[in-house]
């Protein structure tokens, strides 16, 4: 598959789907004031199963893995 650009990547993904990518990220690195996957869900309004298929989806994959990098990077 073709390295596809983080502005296509971004323009396959809904509002939401960006938010949720952010908001499990920085999750990830939120040590003890970590949340679980329902709290997350309710902050987005969305159910749990919703975040759930998302994150099964290639390209949200591939986004949360892009913020996590940066983050990464930013250390």
């Amino acid at each position: 598959m073709a390295e596809i650009t983080l502005s296509e990547l971004k323009a396959r993904l809904s509002a939401d789907q960006l938010r949720a990518a952010e908001l499990l990220v920085a999750n990830d690195y939120a040590g003890k004031a970590k949340k679980s996957y329902q709290e997350i869900s309710d902050e987005l309004g969305m159910s749990v199963r919703t975040l759930y298929n998302w994150r099964q989806e290639p390209d949200f994959i591939r986004y949360c893995a892009w913020i996590s990098e940066t983050k990464l990077d930013a250390f």
